[in-house]
């Protein structure tokens, strides 16, 4: 899974967008404060979503026995949807919200996405006593998905967390390409208002919006029951 997901966003494609960011010092964190942020926020929740499957109401609500085979096959199942969508997520590591710009043109991306989909669903319907695990049902599997699918939402949502990269990161450059950077930062038009409401934008708004829907129609009675 980690090997599919590095050769996933290993293929993106260089944006010129990159020309607008201030270079950064050869001796610089190559972890930067974003990407710690996206990171800690995106292992708060999968570590939530996996102690609810485990040790909360998870086997109930997925109609399986707790520590059955089936539950640990959701468990499973539902981790790696979880990394799949944050695949996407990672497309960008900074404040860039729009995580669907320039997907489909890089079929190689879309290739390594759709064949890791396709080999979790031959492991886990497939694999049997090889691998440990069992067939799950519809329901089960679009439970699963829509779990992982959540990353997606909340990744919008990290993104409203003010954080910025340390100024010591930066390479000192002129003071006149210094002074036009930080104009071009704080300026909210440049040359954006296309890209602000592309077709894109439209669809990952729409997206983020529909997938907390689904799973509240599909956790709604768990939810309320009590």
């Amino acid at each position: 899974m980690d090997t599919m997901g590095a050769l996933a966003l290993g293929t993106e494609p260089p944006s010129p967008d990159l020309l607008n960011r201030r270079p950064y010092r050869r001796d610089a964190s190559l972890i930067s404060n974003q990407m710690i942020r996206n990171i800690t926020v995106q292992f708060l929740y999968q570590m939530t979503v996996l102690a609810y499957l485990l040790l909360f109401d998870g086997p109930k609500h997925f109609n399986t026995l707790p520590g059955s085979s089936a539950q640990i096959t959701v468990i499973f199942n539902t981790f790696v949807y979880c990394q799949i969508f944050n695949e996407i997520n990672a497309r960008s590591i900074g404040n860039t919200m729009n995580v669907f710009k320039g997907l489909f043109r890089n079929p190689l991306f879309l290739c390594i996405i759709a064949f890791t989909v396709l080999a979790q669903y031959g492991i886990v319907e497939y694999g049997g006593s090889f691998v440990k695990t069992v067939s799950l049902t519809t329901e089960q599997w679009v439970k699963c998905i829509l779990l992982g699918s959540l990353s997606l939402p909340l990744g919008a949502l990290m993104r409203f967390i003010p954080v910025s990269d340390s100024a010591s990161d930066y390479a000192k450059i002129m003071e006149s390409a210094r002074l036009k950077l930080e104009y071009e930062e704080n300026t909210t038009g440049k040359n954006k208002g296309g890209e602000r409401w592309s077709l894109s934008l439209l669809v990952y708004l729409a997206t983020i919006l529909l997938l907390p829907l689904l799973a509240f129609e599909h956790f709604k009675d768990h939810l309320f029951q009590h």
